[in-house]
């Protein structure tokens, strides 16, 4: 699955770090708007992500589901 297969209600998830204490908590959100270079969710700290961040750093985001 790459992220140009991403369409509105498609699931990732989003390794953040938030704190200190809670290093590389995991957030599973799901996607309201698709454009041709970014992704739009609703989440604390974060709103939008570009689509080649995704395939460049896999290590921070994962495609859960594609709808």
């Amino acid at each position: 699955m790459k992220a140009q297969d991403l369409k509105v209600g498609s699931e990732i998830e989003i390794i953040s770090n938030l704190s200190e204490e809670k290093m590389n908590v995991p957030m599973i959100v799901k996607i309201d708007r698709v454009s041709n270079s970014y992704i739009w969710f609703k989440y604390s700290g974060f709103q939008r992500v570009g689509i080649n961040t995704i395939n460049k750093y896999p290590e921070l985001y994962k495609i859960i589901s594609i709808d």
